[in-house]
């Protein structure tokens, strides 16, 4: 029989590391059980210092043995405090031992030098630390990223540890003082607790400072490191078996609640995400770069298979735009100079808040965006953390769907009113606006355009095919000129907070003739029940209904008219306010099936180009306004991708496609082109403005090409760097293909 050796227990530095990496999962476990933050502290803080006086009782895969002794201190905990209450009311409760101002503002200082010397690090140091503690990259990722081995970059980390312990060796005169102060860092000190988010800076380096310092700790002292507690809650993502709600707590389990803080009782359950970095469209061509998913935690979806190109923000002309999509009704509101941890201090009633579908970006700036839209609602608030203008901008993040939970690349701070609660009321004040009085009046009309729908809401917020806002009613009963532009006009209004409106009687009328770009089509919906839905008519439509239906408050998007393709509406809704029935969920609404989605979805990078030579063919079909376009990444958005090569024929297509053998510019080169060969069709059409396109470097070189073949030979130097291969495309229009070889040389950059 084969005895088994033991597995040696890991030294104290790894095994703070390793049970790092699962505090994100104990806290949430013991949240469910203690609903009290300082209590979760505690009992982290116990389990972290008895698994460390035990490291080899911890197991290879320790989240089951972690989560067992974690219920067991939960009900330690809630049980001793159930008995200091019982004396406390026997006898009198004294007053806690407070830390003195003169410990907080040594710890403070400490966290500062460690964040002042981060900073001061230089090359090749500082890029491996922030990447490991700020954007909480892994080894393999950190080598990727950085172009270094494996062994490098941790050789480089440990490096970066000593540089940190011998600048705090100076400072401090030696090492057992600055070790000394570490402790209320680490929560190995005193038996008080300190309320949690006491000691937080901010969010961004001061966290990487708290992470840091257990790592410097435990190599600065020959003794066990003392247990590990970090202050603030900015841990790295949780692995994907993790990022689900909190456990729920059973009958069994959870402990009777004592006096609880207005906080305590708003209980949110939080995970966090990469931080948003976007890229100018217009500079860089790129709608993906361009765009952010607050609901998916995502920039980049080749394909939008997750987004489903329902984006939450753009970044274009310079400013943040909440419309990206069609059926957006989202806005948008610069909440000032605003800094993360006076957010929950932000008086929202009083701010002077304008909300608008797009704002300008400015540094250190706060915004206010709700993203509203037929499956979605939510409500983020976006820090703007670094702005280059015109080309790109790095923001962070929260957004929460008020049920409870909350994403983001930050986490609430614990100080001031909840966010989720700020958010909340930012939501409530962009949805508010005049009460409505019978009757409520939605018109629509317009021509082709495009065969896409046209929708208005009980609001008056109208979805992004809508090209304009009357301020007068709208001449109706005559059908639709095919060339018109479409338009809209609402008398309606926003139901005010405790009240809902009653809807009894509902009249339309309307046409759907059609053109030849598509069927007519004319739909009345009212609070989510389809009222008339008409399909390519030569009659006139008209009808009415009776009845009772109810719109409550922030449900003024359930009610709607839309057309398409040269019709008109007209709908008249009679009613009238009354008390709210019911109380309302929190949940605000919508689907939101990314929120949350379990795991995140991770996005595979586009491949590394071998040689400097790039290939990009497209081709549109036979449809008007179609347009297909990839890049030297071979990135095509939403464009239907080839197995392989296109035959591009002088006869348009029926269907549009696209292919490329392309891909990134090696970090460290450059792509310099000095050749590029085009050749394909131009196919004049009826309708539709036939183009091509063809950008090197964001610089036109087809300019404007006649009908009949297409045929382009340029020779010069164009320098790709790494980031901006999206500003060299091939973009084609209305039945026109091409095929476009890029040719050159890489050099060092």
């Amino acid at each position: 029989m084969t005895r088994m050796t033991p597995r040696p227990p890991m030294e104290p530095p790894a095994l703070a590391a390793h049970l790092l990496a699962h505090e994100h999962f104990v806290r949430l476990l013991l949240r469910g059980l203690l609903r009290d933050d300082a209590a979760v502290d505690d009992a982290i803080q116990d389990l972290w210092l008895r698994t460390l006086q035990r490291p080899g009782a911890v197991p290879r895969d320790p989240r089951p043995w972690l989560a067992r002794v974690a219920r067991n201190l939960a009900v330690s905990n809630w049980r001793r405090a159930r008995r200091q209450a019982q004396r406390d009311r026997a006898h009198g409760a004294g007053e806690p031992i407070a830390e003195s101002p003169e410990q907080s503002q040594l710890r403070l200082e400490l966290r500062q030098r460690v964040t002042a010397a981060i900073l001061a690090l230089g090359e090749p140091y500082q890029p491996v630390v922030l990447l490991r503690y700020e954007q909480q990259r892994s080894i393999g990722e950190i080598a990727a990223q950085l172009g270094r081995s494996a062994a490098t970059v941790r050789s480089q980390l440990s490096r970066a540890h000593e540089l940190l312990r011998q600048r705090l060796d100076r400072d401090y005169g030696d090492r057992e003082r600055w070790t000394v102060l570490a402790l209320p860092l680490l929560g190995a000190a005193a038996p008080t607790t300190v309320p949690a988010g006491a000691v937080l800076l901010g969010g961004g380096l001061a966290a990487v400072a708290a992470v840091w310092v257990t790592f410097l700790f435990a190599g600065a002292t020959p003794t066990p490191a003392p247990p590990v507690r970090t202050a603030t809650e900015a841990v790295p993502p949780p692995p994907p078996a993790a990022a689900s709600p909190a456990v729920a707590p059973t009958a069994a389990t959870t402990p009777t609640a004592a006096a609880e803080t207005d906080r305590t009782e708003v209980r949110v359950v939080q995970r966090l995400l990469p931080r948003a970095e976007l890229f100018e469209w217009s500079h860089y061509c790129d709608y993906e770069l361009a765009t952010f998913s607050f609901e998916w935690g995502l920039r980049d979806d080749p394909g939008c298979r997750y987004t489903r190109n329902d984006w939450d923000v753009a970044f274009t002309r310079d400013e943040l735009d909440s419309t990206t999509v069609t059926d957006d009704q989202g806005t948008i509101a610069d909440l000032g100079v605003l800094a993360p941890a006076d957010f929950g201090a932000l008086p929202v009633a009083a701010a002077p808040l304008a909300f608008a579908a797009s704002a300008t970006v400015q540094a250190g700036h706060a915004y206010f965006v709700h993203t509203l839209d037929t499956d979605s609602d939510l409500a983020t608030v976006a820090f703007v953390r670094e702005h280059a203008p015109g080309r790109r901008v790095v923001l962070d993040w929260y957004c929460t769907d008020g049920s409870g939970r909350a994403q983001g690349s930050l986490l609430d701070p614990g100080t001031g009113r909840p966010w989720t609660t700020v958010l909340a009321e930012l939501r409530a004040r962009a949805q508010s606006g005049p009460a409505p009085s019978s009757p409520v009046l939605l018109q629509l009309r317009n021509g082709a355009g495009g065969g896409n729908p046209n929708r208005v809401d009980f609001a008056g917020r109208a979805n992004g095919y809508v090209r304009s806002r009357e301020a007068q009613p709208l001449a109706l009963g005559v059908t639709p000129d095919r060339h018109e532009r479409s338009q809209a006009y609402v008398r309606g209004g926003f139901v005010p907070g405790d009240r809902q409106f009653v809807v009894t009687d509902v009249s339309w009328r309307g046409g759907a003739v059609g053109d030849s770009n598509g069927s007519g089509r004319l739909r009345v919906c009212v609070a989510g029940e389809m009222l008339a839905e008409f399909d390519q008519t030569q009659a006139p439509i008209q009808g009415s209904w009776h009845g009772r239906l109810v719109i409550v408050p922030g449900a003024e998007d359930d009610t709607w008219c839309e057309i398409a393709n040269s019709s008109w509406v007209e709908v008249q809704l009679f009613g009238h306010l009354e008390p709210l029935a019911t109380e309302l969920p929190a949940r605000f609404g919508g689907t939101n099936a990314g929120f949350f989605h379990d795991p995140p979805p991770v996005v595979a990078p586009p491949p590394v180009l071998r040689e400097p030579s790039v290939r990009l063919q497209a081709q549109t079909g036979q449809f008007r306004n179609r347009q297909i376009d990839v890049d030297l990444r071979g990135r095509a958005g939403l464009t239907s991708f080839a197995d392989g090569p296109i035959t591009i024929t002088a006869a348009p297509s029926r269907f549009g496609a696209a292919w490329a053998e392309g891909g990134c510019v090696p970090a460290g080169k450059r792509f310099v082109v000095t050749s590029v060969r085009a050749r394909g069709h131009v196919h004049a059409q009826p309708e539709g403005i036939p183009t091509i396109r063809l950008l090197l470097d964001g610089r036109d070189l087809a300019g404007t090409p006649a009908a009949g073949p297409f045929e382009l030979d340029w020779t010069g130097r164009a320098v790709i760097r790494p980031g901006d291969e999206s500003r060299t495309r091939l973009m084609v229009h209305d039945g026109c293909a091409a095929d476009v070889e890029f040719r050159g040389h890489f050099e060092d950059d």
